[in-house]
Order: structure tokens, then sequence, then C-alpha cells
């Protein structure tokens, strides 16, 4: 036994330090040992055993042979793909090799291939034929057809020895080898590195498989009483094994090699070395298991939840094979009287028969084959495993025939076995055409299944044999330039099972207490590690090599790259826990065995969700969620059944790896190293959050900086995507939509959005855009709503996603209806500890307005529920290109007309005044000497004949392509304005200058009464000050596209440019004309504040109880928007800008509503704001009383909370009070 197996290879950074012989294979290995010294010795033979370097060993065993009387020496081994292992065995060889030599005994070394159910010679692949008969397969392209015939008549069956020997002549005294296989790394060049490909080829060509050797005979002709034969299988003929010379047997137990086989697993750690004990020291304290306190090997102990509860050695290996295939009873009985599988009834159906609905099930012993031990550490044969499998498929055939046919069929078939054995592989062909082996199983079939699954192995050993050292590097096979992480701390939480996923845990439980977990659970613990925790895969490799009994190096690797998303998956494709462990383990049988936190809630399903448990529930089961409690991973017994469980809800989402993700212009990309999530559920979005302590949750990407989209480095990071996600919506009060009413584009969309027509509200993922949800509710035409709806006052961009339009305050905003937040009649919020949160304005208005535009500062919106009105309320637009003075008497006359009419209580004044600013909007680049105003009229009576004509005269006559009474802005001002700004001249790409902003189109608008969304309108302003000569003056389209479609040039003009700064006033409505009058003069006087600067300005108009605009004391007022803009390339702030500020707060009394600086974002009370439950200051608060700390709160989530008293921090919870942010604090 080669001691140094017990220490760690390292292929990577970091590496776990672990045995790569753990104590569960070790053990295994001990007790296959036992056995086949037993074995051996009954057949007068004998294994010799001890603990050191193979090549140091073979020395000692030369030198006993030839003190013996030995005059020729031979030695046998078995080839195996993967690290290192050529290297050993040419090693050994040569160590061999010099012994013999200094003994003067001539050598011979003969290798054997016994690793795969196919034989490499016979793979239909052209590279892979033998070197002589390479030069005429061809490529690989037409090497295909022929491969395996051509191959078999070139090379022979690999012989046992003792054949081998009686064929050869005796060698002079040398060194000989043969019996081989070529494993060269080339003759497998043309193997397909898809394994479909690979399966899909062996079956085309009809690939034979040998039949296994029979176990060998004693000199007299008997057998050893394992019940080794394969029954009725064709097999080879049986071999002679000579006994042990009785010289040899004394000097190897005069020298201690025959002395019993160790079974304290912990003492051959010991042994083996300082280093080796090391390593087994750091696989406790990652297992949570002490080594010595395994079971002995040989005792028959196991943890009474095993799924895999058997002894090693080929006994039990071919007992478990034919209690899972189903052998009749008696023959069963016969060959394990004391199996730990019982006695199955006659007419009870083998294990084999559920196989393909059972194969994929997390827990039981018989819900898969569980040969894999057996095959990986050699105790079985694959081909012993298709032989008996093919035995049973024969028979199954018999059983099929009517009764006087079975009973010939028996005959015949007694009579095929009689050929077979004689001819061999020929009629081993012959029986596998008959049962159409070379067919992909389908439904209904059995046996199939297990032969497929034995081509999978195939196909990872080899695909080792062909990629050699290239399978361990950190990239994979794929070649993805991944940088993965190596956080030790996450990496022990994941391998003791505490990373709050119930599935990933109890799997990892299992793993680290029995070594053996299912397949399912395999891939969704890789797939977690690697793709939610950004781990480096090679570090799960290792632990999975450490722990498995069953471990087999080309399997564990390619395994494992394929589900990291760097093998041979040509589709990344992800897994979502939460619903694999509920398909898996639909009993929970696995996690409340496993995780016993968990065990006592009720019903048993909500093990796998245990955060959709109610509290009483909780209470109950004695479960306190987010929180470590006393689980016990590592413990037989499982632990009690109470106290606290660190657990998370959900499946991780295919989320982690990192990924390139682009904003919807492709203005810019995240880079690599930014992680992504994209949930499709609740659950797996609350496990997002629960599982990241920095979160950002994202939708198209409408952002205009990088930074507001991507979250940066750091494996404690995530941007999740929502776009993707689908809650469970309330359907109680909602119609579907019927595709014969349906009035929209094309078939109705089959989108998360609810009508709900008796209440006038809409129910909307947060993933689903504005685009999206205008189009479903025009073409919604059931009931109340013949002509569709509409929300009120829709947000800014038109392919913003819902939730990014609340959670950011959106532009958009109307005097009659506020702002879109305004519009919220419900949400759902998932709060940083996962939790689920439906909040109202009834319900808890403080935190409902506070997360209503909390910029995802508080928790990650999921659902919201707007109010809609019927689309004969929709608006009309009406666009004016006006000068500064005009815009600024329009508004001063309507303001000075609200002041009178509220200092005289006329109401009707009042609201005469305040429908003229419905909707108003004024887009202002300074320093351009005009403004576009832009009014969404909503008209009392039905809306215009002509539906498509959205654009009004300012005579209220419909259907015009041109507003009437535009000026045309003056040439000079305008190429002033280019000049100022510096935008076209310096960076705008040339074919920016020469395209029209406004395309025309005769494309009718989807909605057709739907406003222009204020944003594109902001830029479509900012773009005409510098692009002014170009245009037809007061010329705009009618389609609400127009608004939207600009050039790529364009779009990347954009891109150049980011608000260094931006603040937003507002003022109280019967000021706002006085003050621009004051402002304009300011502006445009000898003063000239506006020197130098590059500031657009959005001026709305806006009542003050709209929940963004809270700061306000009460009543309409004038909301503008102001940004600092320059350029990307230079960073330099404009100075004349807070000039401005102070401008608008001196002398027009407006509050400083917030303020940003280069996109970091930092909340400020000003002005005694913060008396009012949704300012910025009071989301503090919030976050406070929700658990969010900064969670969502750091650089690129835009707002994080510190507070100060008198200059000097305080804890941001002293200045918290039920009346909101303390006035003595700060933030």
């Amino acid at each position: 036994m080669q001691g140094q197996a017990a220490l760690a290879r390292c292929s990577c950074s970091s590496s776990p330090g672990v045995p790569t012989l753990g104590p569960y294979r070790l053990r295994l290995l001990l007790e296959a040992a036992a056995t086949l010294r037993g074995d051996l010795r009954r057949l007068g033979s004998d294994l010799l055993w001890s603990q050191g370097t193979p090549e140091a060993l073979v020395g000692r065993l030369v030198a006993l042979a030839v003190g013996a009387g030995a005059t020729r020496l031979a030695l046998h081994h078995y080839s195996q793909p993967g690290r290192g292992s050529a290297d050993l065995e040419r090693t050994v060889a040569a160590a061999f090799a010099a012994a013999a030599a200094r003994q003067g005994v001539p050598t011979s070394v003969q290798r054997y291939w016994g690793s795969t159910l196919h034989h490499p010679d016979d793979l239909p692949f052209a590279a892979l034929l033998p070197q002589r008969a390479a030069a005429s397969a061809g490529s690989c392209a037409d090497g295909s057809s022929g491969g395996a015939a051509n191959a078999r008549s070139q090379q022979q069956e690999l012989q046992h020895p003792q054949q081998q020997q009686q064929q050869q002549q005796q060698p002079a005294a040398g060194s000989a080898s043969g019996g081989g296989v070529d494993l060269q790394q080339d003759r497998f060049a043309c193997l397909p590195s898809v394994m479909s490909d690979f399966r899909r080829e062996l079956l085309q060509a009809r690939t034979p498989v040998r039949p296994p050797l029979s176990p060998p005979l004693a000199a007299d002709g008997s057998s050893s009483s394992s019940g080794s034969s394969c029954g009725g299988s064709t097999v080879a003929s049986a071999p002679v094994l000579p006994p042990l010379p009785a010289g040899l047997a004394a000097e190897a137990a005069a020298a201690g090699l025959a002395a019993p086989l160790p079974t304290q697993v912990a003492a051959v750690y010991a042994a083996a070395g300082p280093a080796a004990a090391a390593a087994l020291a750091r696989w406790e304290e990652l297992s949570g298991q002490r080594c010595a306190d395994l079971a002995p090997a040989g005792s028959g102990a196991h943890d009474p939840r095993s799924a895999v509860p058997f002894g090693m050695g080929e006994a039990a290996g071919l007992r478990r094979l034919r209690h899972f295939v189903g052998l009749d009873a008696g023959e069963e009985a016969a060959v394990d009287d004391h199996s730990v599988h019982g006695k199955r009834a006659a007419d009870q159906p083998p294990p084999l028969a559920g196989y393909q609905d059972s194969r994929m099930l997390a827990f039981g012993v018989d819900t898969s084959a569980k040969l894999s031990a057996f095959l990986s550490m050699g105790c079985l044969s694959p081909r012993t495993v298709y032989a008996e499998v093919l035995r049973l498929a024969a028979a199954d055939a018999a059983a099929e025939q009517p009764q006087a046919a079975a009973q010939q069929q028996q005959g015949e078939q007694q009579r095929q076995r009689h050929q077979q054995q004689q001819q061999g592989e020929q009629q081993a062909e012959q029986q596998a055409e008959q049962l159409g082996v070379w067919r992909d199983p389908q439904r209904g079939d059995t046996w199939r299944w297990l032969l497929m699954h034995l081509t999978i192995r195939d196909y990872f050993i080899f695909l080792a044999l062909k990629e050699g050292e290239a399978l361990e590097r950190a990239e994979g096979l794929a070649g993805r330039p991944v940088t993965w992480q190596h956080d030790a701390a996450r990496f022990k939480r994941w391998t003791l099972g505490q990373t709050g996923l119930p599935f990933v845990d109890a799997c990892m439980r299992e793993l680290a207490a029995t070594g053996y977990t299912s397949n399912r659970g395999r891939q969704n613990v890789a797939d977690f590690l690697t793709k939610a925790l950004g781990l480096d895969w090679r570090w799960g490799a290792q632990w999975y090599e450490s722990l498995l009994g069953d471990h087999d190096l080309a399997v564990n690797l390619g395994n494992w790259a394929y589900n990291s998303g760097v093998g041979s998956d040509p589709r990344d494709r992800t897994f979502r826990t939460v619903s694999q462990g509920q398909r898996y383990d639909p009993e929970a049988a696995l996690v409340r065995a496993w995780v016993p936190e968990l065990a006592a809630l009720q019903p048993a399903e909500l093990s796998h969700t245990p955060w959709e448990a109610s509290p009483e529930a909780l209470a109950a089961a004695g479960v306190v969620l987010g929180e470590a409690g006393s689980t016990s991973p590592g413990s037989s017994s499982g632990g009690g059944g109470g106290g606290g469980v660190q657990t998370g809800p959900g499946s991780h989402a295919g989320c982690g790896l990192p990924f390139k993700l682009a904003n919807f212009q492709g203005l810019y990309e995240c880079t690599d190293s930014v992680r992504v999530g994209r949930p499709a559920s609740l659950s797996e979005l609350r496990t997002l959050v629960s599982l990241y302590p920095r979160v950002k949750a994202v939708g198209t990407g409408h952002s205009y900086v990088r930074d507001l989209f991507c979250t940066g480095n750091g494996s404690d990071a995530l941007d999740i995507v929502m776009t993707e996600l689908q809650p469970v919506l309330d359907l109680s009060a909602a119609v579907p939509v019927d595709p014969q009413q349906w009035q929209g584009r094309g078939a109705p969309p089959d989108v998360p959005i609810r009508v709900d027509e008796e209440a006038e509200t809409v129910m909307v993922a947060t993933g689903v855009t504005q685009r999206t949800l205008l189009d479903y509710l025009a073409g919604y035409t059931h009931g109340l709503s013949p002509r569709g709806w509409t929300l009120p006052v829709p947000a800014g961009f038109i392919d913003q996603t819902m939730g990014g339009a609340v959670a950011t305050g959106t532009h958009g905003s109307s005097m009659q209806w506020g702002s879109l937040s305004s519009q919220l009649a419900g949400l759902q919020l998932v709060l940083a500890n996962g939790t689920l949160l439906e909040l109202t304005p009834q319900s808890n208005p403080h935190l409902f307005r506070a997360a209503a535009v909390s910029v995802g500062r508080l928790g990650v919106l999921t659902q919201l529920t707007f109010r809609i009105v019927r689309q004969q309320q929709g608006v009309q637009r009406t666009l004016q290109n006006l000068t500064v003075d005009a815009f600024i008497q329009q508004i001063k006359a309507t303001a000075d007309g609200y002041a009178e009419a509220q200092a005289a209580r006329d109401e009707e004044g009042v609201q005469r005044a305040l429908r003229q600013l419905d909707e108003a909007q004024g887009f202002w680049a300074v320093p351009a000497s005009y403004v576009l105003r832009v009014d969404f009229q909503r008209p009392d009576g039905e809306p215009a004949a002509d539906v498509h004509a959205n654009v009004t005269r300012r005579d209220g006559s419909a259907g015009s392509e041109q507003a009437a009474g535009v000026p045309a802005p003056e040439a000079p001002v305008a190429a002033a304005a280019v000049d100022r700004l510096g935008v076209l001249a310096a960076e705008a790409p040339g074919p920016a200058a020469e395209a029209a902003v406004f395309p025309q189109t005769d494309e009718p608008a989807i909605a057709p009464n739907l406003p222009m969304t204020s944003s594109a309108a902001f830029w479509s302003q900012f773009f005409m000050a510098a692009l002014a000569p170009k245009l037809t003056p007061g010329t705009f389209n009618s389609s609400r596209e127009s608004f939207l479609t600009l050039t790529e040039a364009e779009t990347k003009l954009i891109g150049t440019l980011a608000p260094y700064r931006q603040h937003e006033v507002v003022i109280p409505l019967e000021r706002a004309g006085t003050c621009l009058q004051q402002v304009a003069a300011e502006l445009y006087g000898p003063n000239q504040a506006w020197e130098g600067m590059r500031t657009p300005w959005v001026i709305r108009f806006v009542r003050g109880e709209d929940p963004y605009l809270s700061p306000t004391a009460g009543g309409p007022v004038m909301w503008i928007n102001l940004d600092d803009y320059v350029s990307l390339s230079s960073g330099t702030p404009n100075a004349p800008f807070e000039r401005v500020v102070e401008l608008l707060r001196a002398q027009c009394g407006g509050r400083l509503h917030w303020g940003k600086e280069g996109w970091t974002n930092h909340a400020r009370c000003f002005d005694g704001a913060s008396e009012y439950a949704a300012t910025w200051c009071s989301f503090g608060c919030a976050a406070q009383e929700l658990g969010a700390g900064n969670k969502f709160a750091s650089e690129f989530a835009g707002w994080r909370f510190a507070a100060t008293r008198d200059g000097q921090p305080a804890g941001f919870a002293s200045c918290c009070t039920p009346a909101g942010f303390s006035q003595d604090c700060r933030t």
C-alpha cells in the first residue's frame, strides 16, 4: 500500500490540503484487500502487504522472491487514466527491472486495461486504432466507420497472464513488456468532446463489449467460495492460478508481509508520517468528523442513514449487483445468505424495474444501483455488470413470449449460452443485437438506463485520456477565463453543510458522514460551490476526491468541470437548488435525515423551504431562521431536532459565475468579475439575497453610468437580474387574457401581469418592462375595458423595468396623478435575511412609502400593484418649442393665477391653474435660449377619432404632424450652445452631428395615447441644443418610437457624458414664475452665471404630497432636476453649478431634495426635511427597522447610511425616532 497516497496533491492555489486517499476510501480499500486475500488463500495463493512507496516495496518483493528460489519474475498491473498514473507505472517498472537486474533474473511487465465497459481498441474513432493501422484509417472525419472492426482484427483480447505465458517463449535475461494497450494521448484526439455525441456514435457503430474473464481456479480445479461466478453469463475460459511457492510464503511471513491487514483507518495515516497526519487533521476540520471514530474496516458497521451500507469486495459487489438487477429468490439466497438487502418476494420486482424514475432520487438504498464504489475499486468489472444485465434482458424477453414459445426459447437460450462460452465475442455480439442493446433507452426501458450510465462513465474516463492535464486547469476544457475565488471561510461552510440551503447542506453532511452522496446531489453542490459562491471548482473536486468512497479520478474531475461551467457541457446550465431538492427528495427524507434541525417541521415539505413556514410552525419545530444553532453535521446521530438553523431560502438560481452583463443600450458591459444571479422564483431570489453580503437588483440597465449597474469586484457582491423573475401572483381577483378579445400586437404575452378590473389595479413582477406592461394593458379588453387600460402616469424610459422605475423614483410625473410611485397600491419586498414582506399604504404607511422610492436601499422589490385607468382617460401630447422668456411667461401666468386663486380661496381657480400644468414638463439645456414644453393633457370626453394622431395643435385640433406656432430657435444661440457645451466639437463621433434626432416614420404608436417618455424628451432636448441647425423647427413625429430611436452614434454620444453631480430642488408653485424670472436674469444677464455651464434642466410640476417629493410642506411644487454634465474623460466639475443651486434656494425658497456626486450617492438631510417618513434620511431608519443595514447600500447600490451628531460619528440607530430621522443628526 502506498503511504504517500494519504497526502494531498495540490494542483491549484491554496489547495484545501486534505488527503488524496481519504478515510472512507481507505476503509473500503482495506476491506477489499482483506476479502481478496481470503479469496487468494482459498486458491492456494496469498496477498502480501506493506506500507510505503511502490517503487521501494517492489524491490523488497524481488529480493524475497529470488531468495525463495524464483528464476523468472513478471510484474502485472492495470493501467489507469489520470494524474501521474503513467509516471508511476514507469517508475515502478524501472524499479522492478533494476531490482531484478541486481539479482540477475529476467523480468517481464504485463499491462492490462479493465476500467471501462468498452475497450479502447473497440471504440469507433479512427484515431484510436493501433499505431500499425493508423495509416489506413483516415482522418477523424471519415474514420468512424469500420474503426472498431479494424481494431479487433489486429489486436486480440487481452488474455490472463497464465494464458499469455503459455504462448510466449521463455525470454532471456533482461526485461520485456507486452499485453498492454496504447493509451497515448494523441490516440484519443478524435474522441467526441460532447457526451451525447460519444454515446450516439457508440450506438450507431454497434460498439461491442468484450465478455468478462472468469475468476481463476486453484491448481486442483476448485474455485474460491466467494460466489464470484457470473452464473449463466458468457465469460472467457477460467485460468488456473498456481499456488504460492512454500519458500516465498515463509520468507514473506518472516518479513511481516503476511501479517493481518490493518482495520483502524487512523493508524494507517499515523504510520504514513507527519505530512499525512497534518492532511488528516485538515480533513477532520473541514468534515466535522473524527477519523478515530470511524468504524473499523470489515466491521460491517455503518451510519443507519447511509445509502451505501455495504462491505467491499468482489463477493459483496456481486451480491449488490444481483439484488439490484433481480435474480430468482433461490439463486439470490444462495449467493447472499446474509445480505443487507433482505429477501425479495418472488412477485416483487427488483429495484432495476423502477430505475428509470428512481435513479436520480437523492435518498434511499435501492433508488440507484450503488455500484460505483465496487467499480472504482476494481471489485466489479463494468463488463460483469453488462453480462448480468444482458442475462436479465434475455430472461425478460423470454418471459414476454407465450408459455409454449417461452419453453422453446429457454432451450434455445441454453444452446446459445453454450455456444457463447465456446465462441466468445462473436456470440456475445449476436446476443446484444438480438436484445437491441444498441438502442438509446426509452420510456419503459429498465436495463438500458443502467447500461447508459456505464457508457457515461466510459465517456469521462476516455475524456481524461484525451485531455490529460488540461482537465485540471482553472479555465477547464472550455478555456473560460474565470477568476475563481479562494475564500477559505466560505469553503468550510460548504464542506460542513452550513450554507443555509437545506438540500445542499443535507448532501454535504451525508458526504462527510458516509463518503457518499447521490448523483443529483453531487451536481447541485458542485453547481452551488462554483456558480453561487464562485469558489474554485478544483477545490471542490479535491474535497470530493478525499471524501468519496467511490472516487474515480477521471469521473470526478470530468463531472466537476462539467457542472462548474468549464467542462465539456456545450450548454452552461445552472441548477435551481430548491426545486431540485423538492423534485429529487420529494418527501424531504434526505433533508430531515441529515439536517435534523428541520426534521420537526410540518408538513415535511417545508424542510426544503423553512423560510415559508409560519412563525407558529417554526416555533413548534424549534427552528430559528438565520441563526447558527446547535447544528451537528458531523454527528452520526444527526444532532438534536431543535435549535437554530443557519438557513437561507430558495435556490441560488443560476448565479455566481462571473458573467458578462451589458445594459440595454450596449453603452457599457460589466467585467467578468461581476457576479450575476438570475432568479426565476421568489425562493431563488430570497436565497441570493440571504447569501451575499452586498446585493444590487438590476433590470435592463437603463442607467447611463456603469457604476450604477455593475456590482464591481468581490465574491461578496452580486448583481441580481430581475427580468426572469416569475413571482406567484394572486390570481383570485385577476382575469386572464382572452385571446379572442385581445387587441394588442401579436398573441397575448405570457408574462407575470394580472389585471383586477374591479379594483382597477394591475399586479406585475418588478422585472417586467414598462413597454411590456403598457402593451399588455392596451391590449387587455375584457369586461369594463373595451378600450384597454393604461397607467395614469408612465415612468421615464419605456424599456426600464417597473421595479427600477419605482425604486429610483424615475422621471414621469403629473400634477393630477403625481409620480409613478404615487400610483402604487401595494408591493412585495425581500429583506436582507430573505424574509418576504407585503406592504400597502394601509398596513404600514411608513415602510410602504420608504420602500416605494428606496433606490433598492431597503430590500429587493419583487412585485408591484399599480392603479390603472381606462384608455379613454389617457393623455394627448402637446409640444411647444418656446424661447426661455415665453416659457417663463407661461409658467408665471399660471403660477400667479394659482397664487391669486388660493389667496381668494377660489377652489375652481386653483383647480383650473393646476389643470394647466397637469403633466407639464419643460426641458431646458442651459445655456440654450429656448425650452421644449411638453404637456400631457387629459380630455374630459372620448379620445380623438384618429387615435394614432396623439400630437395636437395648440388650438386643440387633432392629427397634425407639426406643432403650430413654434418659433424656430436662433441659430447663433444654438451654435454658441455647441461651443459652450463642448460636446460635439471635442467628443462626439462624427456621424452624430449628421444624424437627425427625430427620424420620420409612419409606424403608429403601440398605445395610441401614451405620453412621450420624459427621459426621452430630456435627451431629445439636450441634443436639440447641439443639433438645432440640423432640425426642422417644430417638427415632431407622432410615434412613441420617434422619441426612443437614436442612432448608434447618438447613443454612444450619451455614453461619453455622465452627470458628475445631480441635484433636485423643489419650489412652492406660487413662487415658480418669479423664481424662473430671477434665475433667467442671473443666467442671461451681465453676470452670466451660466458661463461654462453644461446643465440640462428638467422642470416638472407635481402635487406636494407625492411620496417621492415629500420633503415639501405640502401643496403643488415646481420640481427642478439639474444635472452637472462633464466629460468622463476629464471628470472636471462645473464650478458655476453650485452657484445656480444656491440661487434657486436663496431666491426661490427652494428645498434641496437630494444630491449626489460622481454617482456615488450619499443621502443628506436638508432643511428639516427629515420629518417626513419617505425622505432619504428616513430610509436609513427604515433600513434599521427592516434589518437591511448596508447590505443593499454599498457603492454600487447607491446609498450608504452613516450618521453624525455635532460633526461626530453617531450610531445610526440612535438617530432614528418614531417620527423619522432625528433633527440633531445628519447623514
